[in-house]
């Protein structure tokens, strides 16, 4: 999905005064082969390392663009990962140029070479869904646990539903974890 598909799913929480932003994984592919729709991905396996500089200084860079472009410099920020977006922001947040108030880990994992970096981390909220297809709930719980044990503060929503954003559940979890 591209992101001009992907933040129609946030127009419930669309007010005066809120900027939400969907950022775009910086690699683009068929889904199907050769033909079809075309989708971004933050990465692959191929020049993994190098990928991941790239997209945490292009979101560096985005974060200074938008401030600047706001007239605001600073302003309260809200991170949302969904799926392999969660490793993405985890990793974007550990590099501390950018200090949200919540992050929220929908249907996906935090990098795995953050867990000595909580410190730097506000609540994580994880959203899980029953019938993910990519990330069994234990899978997701057991992880949850791990990255309390690492110091992490950690909160957990759990819906009926697939590897998606759903609206409702995204409205509730927003009302929870911030205070406009």
């Amino acid at each position: 999905m591209q992101a001009s598909e992907f933040i129609k799913e946030f127009e419930v929480l669309s007010q005066p005064g809120r900027l939400i932003i969907a950022p775009e994984g910086l690699s683009r592919f068929y889904r199907k082969g050769f033909s079809g729709d075309v989708v971004a991905s933050w990465m692959t396996k191929d020049d993994r390392l190098d990928d991941i500089e790239d997209y945490v200084r292009y979101l560096n860079d985005l974060h200074l663009h938008i401030l600047d472009a706001i007239r605001q410099p600073s302003c309260k920020v809200n991170i949302l990962g969904f799926s392999q977006g969660v490793a993405t922001a985890s990793r974007w947040i550990a590099n501390k140029t950018v200090k949200p108030l919540n992050f929220v880990a929908w249907c996906g994992d935090l990098a795995p070479d953050i867990v000595d970096k909580a410190s730097y981390f506000p609540v994580v909220t994880f959203v899980y869904s029953s019938d993910d297809q990519f990330i069994p709930v234990s899978q997701s719980v057991e992880r949850s646990k791990e990255l309390s044990q690492n110091g992490f503060k950690v909160n957990e929503v759990f819906f009926e539903g697939q590897h998606v954003i759903d609206s409702q559940v995204l409205a509730n979890v927003w009302q929870q974890i911030t205070t406009d």
